[in-house]
């Protein structure tokens, strides 16, 4: 045996494993929602969880609802016509829990039933595109843009319309394989079928999955039959306004195209300016252009998905249109952002694919795509207001659910002691004043 023969086997040559492979970054489902939820937590440096505002229907609707009865019968009570069963079992499910810390849950319920909306387009365009950074990029995006309120991702009673989304999205995707995660998935759709009468718009994809999809069609029978139930028991009588058909061009180009690129703040300007709805065309011809450019090289899930992105924008804004009066009109281009809630994500997805085509064009393209986007953000950077909330009304809400706390007494059989929190001066008609929170202090 020689020296160097000596040496190899005493000292063998061992191989160093590479680090990086191990900490290597890989974006997923988990991260997207991660990043959701961070997002939107520090857009209003979570106060509204440490100071809790029950805004509106959560205090009336939920928090006195089942504090006075905590019975499982209201999660199916009615309201406005219609059963809002999320929000509802949410509130059932919390409300075993100290008092002290309910307002609080509700807010943290909310905010992360909102990231996982949002973070749920991570699986669909990942499907769709093959490109995992690209489908994590656009839900950033989506997140950080002031598309929603405060209300809409941080109040239990709002988290019907990020239902929906979710409820659209879960149609696009395949089912779970494992018989447990396919149950729950089962309960939690038809959960969100009955919590909000925009179910209705996904039944033309179930119908299609049950003519032309083998496997699987017992499934989407399921959900078509439990739509059909829900809308029988609930909105068949509501009344729609045709004519307010006639303010869709102007909502969709101003309130949704617009909106969605410069933000609320600045639409308004444009609509000020009477630029609003000229440029809500461009961006729509816009998108338009860059899909016809690659329609030759788009797979068929990929042009499904456009096809189905421009009928829930279409539906989802003629419903909102046909269920307000034309009296209401200036409310729903100019007020609450819930009624233009959908179509504006939807249409931002759609605006994302196209500007992800644009970067796969060329190095030239690639620098305008990134220019485009660093804008959208800027434009929209003056509208983070929407999502503060008054740390007053918190406090207001923290020392009530302390006294009901430290109140709780014993009394008679049948005996009643309310307390009411009375907030602000708006009134809804047909409601109790000012949306006050009104608790029996002889819980049975």
């Amino acid at each position: 045996m020689t020296e160097n023969a000596v040496q190899e086997a005493e000292f063998p040559e061992t191989r160093i494993p590479d680090i990086k492979k191990y900490i290597r970054f890989q974006p997923g489902l988990g991260w997207a929602f991660a990043f959701s939820f961070l997002i939107l937590a520090l857009k209003n440096d979570l106060a509204d969880v440490f100071y809790p505002l029950l805004y509106n229907e959560d205090g009336r609707n939920i928090f006195g609802l089942f504090y006075n009865d905590h019975s499982i019968r209201n999660i199916f009570s009615s309201y406005s016509s219609y059963y809002q069963v999320l929000p509802r079992l949410a509130g059932y499910m919390l409300h075993f829990l100290p008092v002290t810390w309910i307002p609080s849950l509700y807010c943290l319920f909310a905010l992360s039933f909102s990231a996982l909306a949002y973070s749920l387009f991570y699986p669909l365009l990942n499907r769709l595109f093959r490109s995992p950074w690209f489908a994590l990029y656009s839900v950033l995006i989506l997140t950080a843009l002031p598309l929603a309120s405060h209300k809409l991702v941080g109040a239990l009673m709002y988290q019907v319309w990020n239902g929906v989304i979710i409820l659209g999205i879960a149609a696009f995707l395949p089912l779970p394989k494992k018989l447990l995660w396919k149950s729950l998935y089962l309960f939690a759709i038809n959960v969100l079928i009955w919590s909000h009468p925009y179910c209705i718009l996904v039944l033309p994809v179930y119908l299609y999955r049950i003519v032309f999809q083998k496997d699987n069609r017992w499934v989407y029978v399921l959900f078509t039959f439990s739509i059909f139930v829900y809308f029988g028991l609930t909105l068949h009588h509501h009344p729609l306004n045709w004519n307010s058909l006639l303010y869709f061009p102007s909502s969709l180009l101003g309130r949704v195209v617009t909106e969605s690129v410069v933000g609320p703040m600045n639409r308004a300007w444009f609509q000020y300016l009477e630029i609003s709805l000229i440029f809500g065309f461009l961006m729509i011809a816009f998108v338009g252009g860059m899909i016809g450019f690659s329609w030759k090289q788009m797979k068929g899930e990929e042009k499904w998905f456009y096809a189905l992105s421009c009928y829930f924008i279409v539906s989802t804004l003629a419903v909102a249109l046909l269920g307000r009066d034309l009296g209401d009109y200036y409310h729903l281009i100019n007020g609450s952002p819930r009624y233009t809630y959908l179509p504006r994500i939807i249409f931002l997805m759609m605006l994302m694919a196209a500007l992800f085509r644009l970067y796969q064009i060329s190095s030239i393209f690639r620098k305008v795509h990134w220019v485009l986007a660093a804008g959208v953000l800027f434009f929209n950077a003056s509208a983070t207001v929407l999502y503060k909330t008054d740390l007053t009304v918190g406090q207001s809400v923290r020392d009530y659910v302390a006294y009901l706390d430290q109140h709780q007494t014993d009394c008679a059989p049948g005996e009643e002691r309310w307390f009411t929190l009375h907030r602000g001066v708006w009134q809804f008609p047909g409601t109790p004043p000012d949306w006050s929170i009104t608790s029996n202090l002889c819980r049975h």
